[in-house]
């Protein structure tokens, strides 16, 4: 049975690699991927086949807030706010990681799913909850400060990154890119229930 998907709700989204296999073996698989997010997002314009048309369309940029995420190497976390009921959570998943298959596919020379099934979703009820998922995603990798493809740096230091919007949420609950750090850098190594 596919989510329900609703307005004004937070959802966290992850999946990994067909049969735990690596999904993102360069800079520019990660990078592809998150070209397709903002693609689908309307942040930037759509990719064109080679007869012109747009490979997918495009979702107005209000239509969702990214508030974080991080790409593995074998998996990705977003925490998405939906913020209308004409599209849901799971459409423009799915338009991203059918885009990203065919370019994973064809760079290298295989067939068949880049993901495991549909990807997974937890409704996200309450802040408390909210600001575990933000600790885990931010250390999913082993060195947050160093890892390029999460939103991190966003939060931490400032760093300008297009793919977020509705990030003011944790300033207000955890307070300015210090605390945030701090708060993040304080639960490293603490596990989530994904169920």
């Amino acid at each position: 049975m596919d989510a329900i998907y609703a307005s004004k709700e937070v959802y966290h989204i992850y999946n990994r690699g067909y049969n735990k296999q690596v999904i993102f073996l360069d800079q520019q698989d990660y990078e592809a991927y998150i070209f397709r997010w903002k693609a689908v997002l309307g942040i930037i314009p759509a990719p064109l086949d080679k007869s012109g048309n747009k490979r997918f369309t495009s979702v107005p940029r209000e239509y969702f807030d990214v508030l974080f995420y991080a790409l593995m190497p074998n998996h990705f976390h977003f925490c998405i706010r939906q913020n209308q009921d004409k599209i849901s959570v799971s459409t423009i998943l799915q338009r991203v990681n059918t885009s990203y298959t065919r370019y994973f596919n064809a760079k290298y020379e295989r067939v068949g799913h880049a993901f495991q099934g549909k990807p997974r979703n937890k409704l996200i009820t309450d802040d408390s909850y909210l600001l575990v998922l933000f600790a885990y995603i931010h250390n999913n990798p082993s060195n947050p400060e160093s890892w390029g493809y999460s939103s991190y740096g966003h939060y931490v230091s400032g760093e300008h990154n297009e793919l977020i919007s509705g990030a003011d949420i944790f300033a207000g609950l955890v307070g300015n890119p210090s605390k945030i750090k701090r708060f993040i850098a304080d639960r490293r190594g603490q596990s989530l229930d994904l169920s």
